[in-house]
């Protein structure tokens, strides 16, 4: 399961908004704010995960990504 906690905390950490990580990833706002917004992170892939490390800088990615 995704810690979307923690890949919230990221984002304000890097000082970037969700809009700004949607347009990196090439998600449409709508859909990211869906996925990232989600308590369980059930809507996020490994592919979505795999983006936003790199995007996100996450050198580690497994305290992230699997809860």
């Amino acid at each position: 399961m995704i810690d979307v906690n923690k890949v919230k905390g990221r984002i304000k950490e890097l000082g970037l908004t969700q809009a700004n990580v949607a347009d990196e990833v090439g998600m449409d706002i709508s859909t990211f704010n869906r996925k990232i917004n989600d308590a369980d992170g059930r809507y996020m892939t490994t592919g979505d995960a795999k983006l936003l490390a790199t995007v996100l800088r996450i050198e580690n990615p497994i305290p992230y990504f699997f809860c």
